[in-house]
């Protein structure tokens, strides 16, 4: 996957760190520049390796990607900002 879904934007708002699809060119479409999502292919050891790394962190910089998660969620996704992407989408379809 190049992106991520709802279940991780879900997991996010509850500041779990995500691995997902998380690809330059999926952000990049998005607008997105920076993602706390740890991009990962579907390759059973590139999966490993990202929770190797993940595993070797101390609480600190886990408890730091937590809050980037909530921080994400706010800033991309919040129920408002896209309700406001609806309306200005609907309202320039004439």
């Amino acid at each position: 996957s190049y992106s991520y879904g709802m279940n991780a934007i879900i997991s996010l708002a509850q500041g779990k760190i995500v691995l997902s699809g998380s690809e330059k060119v999926a952000m990049d479409f998005l607008g997105i520049e920076n993602s706390p999502i740890i991009n990962i292919t579907p390759d059973s050891m590139n999966i490993f390796e990202q929770i190797e790394i993940l595993l070797n962190k101390n609480f600190e910089e886990l408890q730091n990607l937590s809050l980037k998660s909530l921080e994400y969620v706010k800033k991309y996704h919040d129920h408002k900002i896209i309700a406001q992407k609806f309306i200005e989408i609907w309202s320039n379809l004439e």
